[in-house]
C-alpha cells in the first residue's frame, strides 16, 4: 500500500514560508528547485527532516531540496497545494544568475526537460 505523503508536502511548504513565499519552482534530476522572496522565512531543521528529503542546498538565490526518485511525486504533491510552478514577472535579475542557472532556466522556459 502506497504511503500519502500529503502531509509532509503541508509541512515542507510550511517550512518554505508558505506559498506566498514561493516566487517560483521547477524539478531538474534529482532535486526541486525554488525561488523564494524572503530566504530568512525558511526552516531548514524542518526540510531536512522530512523522510523524502536528503539534504538541501543554497546555489545563489535558488533553495534546491535533494530529493532523489521521489522529486516528481514531491512536484506533484506541491502543485496539489497551489505551488507556483513559474511566475516570470516576479523573477528578476536573471543577470545575477550563474551560467547554469541561466540555461536551466532557458530549458525549462523551452519545456524540453520538463
Amino acid at each position: 500500500m502506497k504511503k500519502d505523503y500529503a502531509h509532509d508536502y503541508k509541512k515542507l511548504l510550511n517550512a518554505l514560508g508558505g506559498k506566498e513565499n514561493i516566487k517560483k519552482f521547477f524539478h531538474f534530476m534529482t532535486r526541486l528547485r525554488f525561488y523564494l522572496e524572503d530566504k530568512y522565512k525558511i526552516n531548514e531543521s524542518v526540510i531536512k527532516e522530512l523522510p523524502k528529503v536528503s539534504g538541501i542546498n543554497w546555489h545563489q538565490d535558488q533553495l534546491q531540496e535533494i530529493v532523489g526518485n521521489y522529486v516528481n511525486e514531491m512536484y506533484k504533491g506541491l502543485l496539489k497545494l497551489g505551488v507556483s510552478q513559474d511566475d516570470n514577472d516576479r523573477i528578476k535579475g536573471n543577470e545575477s544568475r550563474g551560467l547554469v542557472s541561466k540555461i536551466i532556466v532557458y530549458y525549462y522556459k523551452k519545456s524540453i526537460f520538463f
